[in-house]
């Protein structure tokens, strides 16, 4: 059976979650800019969409999904600040001195 990539986001059922065709090959993209400060992309690498059955393709965006979810959860853990695009912690910023 015939399926497009928005039936396989949506049954992945996450709105940060979205599937890309690009040049020879697919990839989910993952933007939490908003929330997390946390944007990546993971490409599955096959021709056509129907390379891979629906439910393949749902097991790998819930497989990022899970690897996204858990860099949110470990950035928490080191001191709740942001992560950069490319998922690794951003440098606190310097305290202020009060000039006199």
């Amino acid at each position: 059976m015939a399926f497009k990539a928005k039936s396989v986001i949506k049954a992945i059922g996450d709105p940060r979650l979205e599937l890309v065709a690009g040049k020879g090959y697919w990839y989910f993209v993952f933007n939490d800019i908003r929330k997390n400060n946390l944007f990546d992309t993971q490409s599955v690498m096959v021709m056509r969409l129907s390379d891979l059955s629906q439910e393949r393709w749902i097991e790998e965006g819930k497989d990022f999904l899970a690897k996204m979810q858990q860099k949110i959860e470990e950035q928490m853990k080191i001191d709740g600040s942001k992560v950069s695009r490319l998922g690794n912690p951003l440098p606190a910023k310097p305290e202020r001195k009060e000039s006199k």
